[in-house]
């Protein structure tokens, strides 16, 4: 969701921001530690001030930062959750990029897939920018549903006769369980390589 990756841009920005912050604290007490004069440190109370200020800030740049890595994780747990999904639509683009050896005409572009997939997304999208409770179902239902669009967008752009065999190739990448113990020996069957081979023997 295009919510999420803002919210990982801030939390980037703010941690930047911190970490800069405390690298200037830091050579501010450098500074004031090479400047002062004498073996009396703890009486020069301008450098005490900066180790005071440099200490205070730092407790506070610590539990911001420690605060950024728990929102962090916390965003990477949300974004896991789409992975599936989206191990799902790069296995269908690879399908889907295949048939250009099929036939010339039918390349399908990265940009077009993607163009496919946005609209899947925005389709579907119940219009909150975070994560909701009903995630997981919407998720489960986006997996099907994606496989269902690619199948009749790109079909429709294929001759009547190759339509089965996208359909054949679909199913091969998305549901290998489908294909028994030995998903390569029955591909190769449809194929009609086992029976090249027996003759070839023969």
């Amino acid at each position: 969701r295009p919510a999420l990756e803002k919210r990982a841009v801030e939390l980037a920005e703010r941690e930047a921001a911190d970490r800069l912050r405390l690298a200037a604290l830091e050579d501010k007490l450098l500074e004031a530690l090479a400047t002062a004069r004498g073996d009396r440190l703890l009486e020069d109370a301008a450098l005490l001030e900066t180790l005071a200020q440099t200490k205070s800030a730092s407790r506070e740049i610590a539990d911001a930062l420690a605060t950024a890595a728990d929102a962090a994780a916390d965003l990477d747990r949300e974004r896991d959750a789409y992975r599936p999904l989206a191990t799902r639509a790069a296995r269908l683009f690879f399908v889907v990029a295949d048939l250009v050896h099929v036939h010339p005409m039918y390349h399908v572009s990265r940009r077009a897939f993607l163009r496919l997939f946005r609209k899947h997304l925005g389709d579907d999208d119940d219009g909150g920018g975070g994560p909701s409770r009903n995630d997981e179902t919407r998720l489960d239902r986006l997996g099907p549903a994606l496989d269902r669009r690619v199948f009749l967008r790109v079909g429709r752009s294929l001759f009547k006769a190759d339509r089965p065999l996208l359909a054949l190739h679909l199913v091969r990448a998305m549901r290998p369980d489908l294909f028994g113990r030995d998903p390569d020996a029955l591909w190769a069957l449809f194929l009609g390589e086992e029976e090249a081979a027996a003759d070839d023997a023969a």
